[in-house]
């Protein structure tokens, strides 16, 4: 599992600041358009659970990939760490 947890934090920085370029000069007409995806009903709201999850899948490509275990093994050392931190 190391492998998951590993490459997360290596990429954090350096995606929060691609995905911060790519966003910046986007337009209200762009952004809305992309929002689109996320409410094919056209209700006016989307899911915001949705979006995050998307938005870490682009982040992290190898999160869609891992499987339940590597994700319940990260979910333990998360808490793991949470618990020593607190």
């Amino acid at each position: 599992m190391h492998a998951l947890g590993t490459h997360m934090r290596t990429r954090t920085h350096a995606c929060t600041h691609t995905c911060v370029r790519r966003w910046h000069g986007t337009t209200t007409h762009a952004l809305l358009g992309a929002l689109r995806l996320f409410d094919p009903t056209s209700t006016g709201y989307a899911d915001w659970r949705e979006v995050v999850t998307c938005l870490i899948g682009a982040a992290f490509p190898i999160v869609p990939q891992a499987s339940c275990a590597d994700v319940a093994d990260q979910c333990e050392v998360r808490a793991a760490v949470c618990f020593i931190l607190s």
